[in-house]
């Protein structure tokens, strides 16, 4: 209800960046919390019907992005054509031009454009310009390190160990960021935990590391926060699903 009340107010109100940059996070918010998470937990049986709600969750991931860029476009013209090209000098201008008020929508921006690389790493129009939302993050990470309780980070080291390295994953650096979404968040949101359990420990068969992140992860109490309760809530059960799954992602000799 409220993604759609934000569409209408932002179809009557186009040139309010505000309003602009509000919509594109809640489109993000949407496709990641209603629409990937469940179709995450969905059994192997229903492959169709989480395929499609992946390809649901992509567009609004993408949607989210463009109204985001298009924020930072009024704010600074030219950006959102300069980040969607893939002439790396062109993108770092642009990027160094962005300012502590633009944090907010660059992180959003980001989330939507990596969302959606997550769900179509295959999709040429998306791997080709990944320097970009890297370079964005970057940017809004030096701005504003404690953005969000650590967010920015932890969205940077999820792109930098996942994507591979002709691409610009980074592990080393990935492993920094992490560190310092832990500093950030001073350990109280789970996020963190779960993508060091997906990201480090699978890749690497740890399974005590696994366990040990994922425990972390569901020792944080939801209602130390009450304005992340719902994320907090909507991570913990992924943690949860990932434990029920264990044995999908380690092998017992």
């Amino acid at each position: 209800t409220a993604l759609v009340m934000y569409e209408v107010l932002h179809q009557e109100n186009p040139d309010h960046l505000g309003l602009t940059a509000m919509t594109g996070s809640l489109n993000v918010m949407y496709a990641n919390a209603f629409v990937q998470a469940p179709a995450d937990s969905l059994p192997n049986e229903q492959f169709d019907l989480q395929n499609a709600e992946y390809k649901r969750a992509k567009m609004h991931y993408l949607r989210g992005r463009d109204y985001c860029l298009d924020a930072l476009e009024g704010r600074h013209k030219g950006f959102k054509a300069a980040v969607l090209a893939n002439d790396f000098d062109n993108v770092d201008k642009a990027v160094a031009a962005l300012d502590k008020n633009d944090v907010n929508a660059a992180y959003w921006a980001c989330a939507g454009w990596l969302g959606a690389f997550s769900l179509d790493p295959l999709n040429a129009d998306l791997v080709g310009n990944l320097h970009s939302p890297a370079a964005i993050l970057e940017k809004a990470a030096a701005l504003d390190p404690d953005y969000s309780s650590g967010a920015i980070w932890e969205l940077l080291f999820s792109f930098y160990v996942s994507a591979p390295a002709d691409f610009g994953g980074n592990y080393d650096r990935g492993l920094f960021c992490h560190e310092q979404s832990l500093r950030a968040s001073g350990g109280k949101t789970p996020g963190p935990y779960v993508s060091y359990a997906e990201s480090v420990c699978v890749p690497a068969g740890d399974k005590k590391g696994f366990e040990e992140a994922l425990g972390k992860a569901l020792s944080v109490n939801p209602d130390d926060d009450p304005s992340s309760r719902l994320m907090t809530t909507i991570t913990q059960k992924k943690a949860q699903r990932l434990l029920d799954h264990e044995s999908d992602y380690f092998l017992e000799w």
